[in-house]
């Protein structure tokens, strides 16, 4: 494997973990979604939309690593 590959693996790896945070963020919204059509309670429609918040923002920072790389 030369150092293309390696790189390239390296690139295909973040897009596929960037992904799954979007999926994460995905899941999380239809739940609290769920919550507020079932009339849960405030706290129990704030976790999911907690953990999007974060994710948002690990994507963000993961996106931002990417951006600077050559």
């Amino acid at each position: 494997m030369n150092d293309d590959d390696v790189i390239h693996s390296e690139q295909r790896q973040r897009i596929h973990d960037i992904r799954n945070r979007l999926n994460n963020i995905s899941i999380q919204t239809e739940l609290a979604l769920m919550f507020i059509s079932q009339g849960e309670s405030n706290e129990k429609v704030i976790a999911p939309l907690e953990k999007v918040l974060l994710t948002c923002k690990q994507c963000s920072e993961e996106l931002t690593s990417l951006s600077k790389q050559p």
